[in-house]
């Protein structure tokens, strides 16, 4: 267990973009109303949870936010790279402790999922957003099932004889398959509260070994690779839809290690960023890092021609036996879609102690606008 603050927001912004959403304002607006009028009756978590799988694989009604999302770090049979994420978020109208609706045209909840695939050595990449309500079977998460599903994409959660996987499938447009088996390759991390007041809960598993198959028109290709995942809920902010918004690194280093960091900071500039992360190591303990000694500078900028805004795409770690160089597989990875994201796959190299390390990630900016 690792008592652990901060948002655990991801949504995938492609390279060469090409942008699903024309009303992406509209959207966020549709969003933040909803946030509005969601009723009450949600409950905050409890200070003694305590992570319960595979249940809590599924869905917690009696909370207002839920996210799960995917990120994978894949290459083809001949060697080349390409990330794919998947994202759902879960936006609770009315509790699950609420009476049963009366009406199939009760709205008990809205769904939104995010798919995309970004080439690294074409440098394009492509992605889809679709919204939903929970509807069984079409939208939201089926307990029968074991499966979160928004239309034919589903993320389903299962065993076998080796132990516990998941499987990813999601079409992304009309232009790729995507179909993935995900296994945990550590122990999973709880996400513990770390007071009585604290917003989510959730899990993350920062390793997972990737193998199935990507077909974008020309033919399926085995593709092998690892993923991370996360898991929270609880009254989670929807990022950049807020006065603070959050830049947050997922690395996975070469030696095993695993790096989670986010640096939490006010849109307007004012006051300085706050840091925290964990590390998990390779034999799956995971610790806190001492935020007050790390730092996370940015080095390098890119604008984004569509949108304007201008987005930190390199960075530095710098820590106690911690300095690492942040750098992305491509510049171009801004997604504007209901919450403008720059977000993407980045590559790393530096020190951990003394040992030279490099390794893969993903990086998540939010909050930026046109100057």
């Amino acid at each position: 267990m690792l008592a652990v603050a901060g948002a655990l927001y991801w949504a995938l912004p492609p390279s060469e973009v090409e942008r699903t959403s024309s009303s992406n304002a509209d959207e966020a607006n549709l969003l933040s109303a909803l946030m509005e009028v969601s009723s009450d009756g949600f409950q905050g978590p409890s200070p003694s949870w305590k992570l319960d799988l595979p249940k809590d694989h599924g869905h917690h009604t009696n909370s207002r936010t839920e996210s799960w999302h995917v990120a994978t770090h894949l290459r083809n049979e001949d060697g080349k790279e390409l990330g794919f994420q998947f994202s759902f978020l879960r936006l609770g109208i009315i509790s699950g402790d609420a009476p049963p609706p009366t009406s199939i045209w009760d709205v008990r909840e809205i769904n939104r999922g995010h798919v995309a695939i970004l080439n690294t050595f074409v440098e394009h990449a492509f992605g889809e957003e679709r919204f939903g309500r929970g509807t069984r079977g079409l939208a939201g998460y089926d307990p029968s099932a074991q499966e979160l599903r928004l239309d034919n994409w589903f993320l389903r959660f299962d065993s076998d004889e080796s132990g516990s996987y998941m499987t990813l499938y999601a079409t992304v447009l009309d232009k790729a398959v995507v179909d993935l088996v995900m296994r945990p390759e550590k122990p999973t991390l709880a996400l513990t509260p770390d007071d009585a007041g604290a917003p989510f809960v959730g899990y993350s598993m920062t390793r997972l070994a990737v193998e199935g198959t990507i077909d974008q028109g020309l033919g399926e290709e085995t593709v092998t690779g690892s993923a991370w995942f996360d898991h929270v809920w609880g009254e989670l902010p929807l990022p950049g839809m807020r006065p603070v918004a959050s830049d947050r690194l997922q690395l996975q280093l070469g030696d095993g290690t695993d790096l989670s960091v986010i640096r939490t900071r006010r849109i307007d500039g004012a006051g300085a960023p706050v840091l925290s992360g964990f590390v998990v190591s390779p034999d799956g303990t995971a610790s806190l890092l001492d935020g007050e000694s790390l730092q996370m500078t940015s080095s390098r900028t890119w604008r984004d021609p569509v949108t304007g805004a201008e987005y930190p795409v390199e960075w530095r770690l710098l820590g106690p036996n911690l300095d690492i160089t942040i750098a992305p597989l491509a510049d171009a990875q801004a997604f504007d879609t209901a919450v403008p994201v720059w977000s993407g796959m980045v590559q790393s190299s530096g020190r951990r102690a003394d040992t030279v390390v490099s390794g893969v990630g993903t990086l998540q900016l939010t909050g930026y606008s046109a100057p």
